[in-house]
């Protein structure tokens, strides 16, 4: 059958549809297992432990301090600053881009890369099924990330507060104090 096809020049058109439309639907699928594993099929929450270099007059460390990040199914993700003891502070992020450029949307670019907060992309390599890296686009490992599981522990009067901001339009204003 196939050396049939490859005599005819409609045969060689067959041929390449079929492969492209391969092609095609192994990259949604592709897109859709990073969905469903970044959300965990509605909602999942990840720890990011974040370095900041130290510099002082005599010495240099690194400073670790940790973050998380929920992704939602509907591309929305929130922020939060998580505290020593575990609970978890919201960012004050909104649909639109406020303070630093930032949302709280992200977005999958293609079926490992994924834009965060309207401004940062990564290609996410998935190390297991709890674990992954964000890699920068110069091709540096920048952040690892854990899942968590439930109880999340957030803060609810720093969720009322976003929830204010962002109904009011404040949390657009630009302007640093």
């Amino acid at each position: 059958m196939i050396k049939y096809l490859q005599k005819t020049s409609g045969g060689y058109l067959l041929i390449l549809i079929v492969l492209f439309l391969f092609g095609c639907q192994s990259k949604l699928m592709n897109k859709e297992k990073l969905l469903n594993y970044l959300t965990n099929d509605s909602i999942s929450m990840w720890d990011i432990t974040m370095k900041r270099l130290a510099v002082l007059s005599d010495t240099s460390y690194y400073h670790n301090y940790f973050r998380s990040i929920s992704f939602r199914k509907n591309f929305e993700c929130d922020q939060y600053a998580k505290t020593i003891w575990g609970d978890r502070h919201m960012e004050v992020l909104g649909p639109e881009p406020g303070y630093a450029d930032l949302c709280n949307k992200w977005e999958i670019l293609n079926d490992s890369t994924v834009k965060l907060n309207c401004k940062n992309v990564f290609v996410v390599r998935i190390i297991s099924k709890d674990t992954l890296h964000l890699i920068d686009v110069s091709g540096i490992k920048k952040h690892e990330m854990y899942r968590v599981q439930q109880p999340w522990n957030i803060d609810e009067e720093t969720v009322k507060f976003r929830d204010k901001q962002v109904k009011s339009g404040e949390y657009l204003d630009k302007r640093t104090y």
